[in-house]
Parts: C-alpha cells; structure tokens; sequence
C-alpha cells in the first residue's frame, strides 16, 4: 500500500503522445511504476501544470524538465514549474549541452530544433535570478562515455523570481 504525501512523493508527468519516442511507464506493470511507485498524470506538461499541480497546491522541491526541446517549450514548462516550486527547491532541465544538439540532431525540416535547453540555460544565467550548474561534456573525451548536458538551477539567495 502506497503511502502518498507523508514519505514524498515522485509524480511522472507524460502525454505519451509518441512525441520523443514511446515510453515503459505508460504501463501500470511496468519496471518503473511498479518498483518506484511514481503518481502518473498522462498529460502535457501545461495541463498537468494547471489542471493538477496548481489544483492540488503542490509545491514540489525537486523538478526535472525534458519535455518539449524547442526554446519556448523550455521556457514556458520553467516558468510555470518555477511558481511553485517550494523555497529552496531545485530545478533540473536535461540536455543543455549545445555541442551535442548541434552535432547530434540533423539539420533539416524534418526535426525540431533541440537547442532550446541549452539556449534557455544561457539565458537564465544571464538573468542573475538563478544559480545555475550546467554540466556538459559532449565529445570532451572521445573514447569515453558523454552525455547531452543537465542543468541544476536554484533561485539564487537574494532573488525571488525570475
């Protein structure tokens, strides 16, 4: 029996749309669901945003973004996801490297762009409001394992919002 609330809760917000390939955990059975017992909303992230987040006055501490990979889809989702994010909680936002966007996804009318969460990260530094890590290493070494960035963002001390 899954205790919501009083140990913490992981919610996985998806469409499952097919947008970025398919995933396991649209599955109740699946590996993750059933061994990590997230709270599954199938919606974009702008629905579940309104329609749960803000209804149920959940203020999390830890948010992860790697949804929409366009500029404005970053913004928007750290914007929104921003306002309730609790005091001191942290934001992660996945695939910043811009080396690997650029190397990686093809040019041409077929792909959206994928730099928008590296392009929003420059961004966001520029702003002050934010602290932000961006760890990348795309291609650093060659013969070892890289990965497509992760940005770890918290307000910075003397700032409330964005």
């Amino acid at each position: 029996n899954i205790n919501y609330g009083d140990i913490g809760n992981t919610y996985v917000v998806d469409a499952c749309n097919g947008v970025g390939g398919n995933v396991e955990w649209a599955n109740e059975d699946s590996f993750y669901r059933r061994s990590f017992c997230p709270r599954f909303i199938k919606a974009t992230t702008e629905e579940a945003y309104y329609n749960f987040f803000v209804l149920e006055d959940i203020h999390p501490d830890f948010i992860h973004i790697d949804a929409g990979h366009s500029f404005e889809d970053v913004k928007r989702d750290f914007e929104l996801y921003s306002n309730i994010l609790s005091e001191h909680g942290v934001i992660t936002l996945h695939d910043t490297d811009l080396n690997y966007a650029r190397s990686i996804v093809p040019d041409n009318e077929h792909w959206d762009s994928f730099e928008g969460p590296g392009l929003f990260i420059k961004e966001l530094q520029k702003s002050g409001a934010w602290d932000v890590i961006n760890l990348c290493n795309f291609g650093i070494l060659k013969d070892k394992p890289s990965s497509t960035g992760l940005a770890i963002v918290k307000r910075h001390e003397s700032s409330s919002s964005l």
